[in-house]
């Protein structure tokens, strides 16, 4: 978002960033939804960037990375034992283990965390960002629940996984279907992490955007 934030970090996101024309200095903030490794999988390449190519080297501002309470910990599990992941007090780097319910700002963007449910016992948060007096919401991986509401109350742009199985705690394309009954008409909707073999007709998702790989999105 807008060059600089980077909503969860999966495997190929460095790779995209490149072909996108970006580099890892541009980031500054990173939230991460929970510790899936498809959703943090991307992080190890993304520390690469900032950490190990400017060796002792600051930043002209440290990265952030923000999650659900463990997420420094599990980042440190699917690093190991590397020069990428320096010590929690390194000037390079400002870690952020939010609770749902809480709030922070890092630079100019305002961050607010909500609780969702996604697996058993993981924590998981989904964020209103607030940012050049704009609001994104992101459900990260989500069922539908009251929380989600919470979160799109107020968001010019919704973006909103279907990973299709609720059973799993994902959406299905009747719960965005009835999520995006609920909202206002002013609030886009864009649908990510899903199936391109089995998404619906587009013509059966009115007022739905699907998200494409290397798209580009106005806000």
């Amino acid at each position: 978002m807008d060059g600089r934030l980077l909503l969860d970090c999966p495997p190929q996101t460095l790779a995209h960033l490149y072909q996108l024309g970006g580099r890892p200095d541009d980031i500054d903030l990173v939230l991460l939804s929970h510790a899936h490794s498809d959703h943090i999988g991307g992080i190890d390449l993304l520390l690469l960037g900032v950490v190990v190519e400017h060796g002792d080297r600051l930043r002209e501002r440290p990265l952030a990375i923000a999650g659900p309470p463990g997420i420094r910990t599990r980042v440190g599990e699917l690093i190991g034992s590397s020069r990428r992941l320096p010590g929690p007090r390194d000037p390079r780097l400002r870690w952020f283990e939010q609770e749902g319910g809480s709030s922070f700002t890092w630079q100019d963007i305002r961050i607010d965390c909500i609780s969702v449910e996604h697996a058993p016992d993981l924590p998981a948060l989904g964020y209103r960002v607030r940012i050049g007096g704009r609001t994104l919401a992101y459900t990260g991986d989500a069922r539908l629940t009251p929380a989600i509401d919470e979160l799109a109350a107020g968001s010019d742009l919704l973006i909103v996984e279907c990973g299709g199985a609720r059973e799993r705690g994902h959406f299905e394309w009747d719960d965005v279907r009835e999520l995006r009954g609920r909202l206002p008409a002013a609030t886009r909707v864009l649908v990510t992490h899903y199936d391109h073999m089995t998404a619906p007709e587009r013509s059966s998702l009115p007022n739905i955007e699907l998200a494409e790989d290397l798209a580009r999105y106005e806000l």
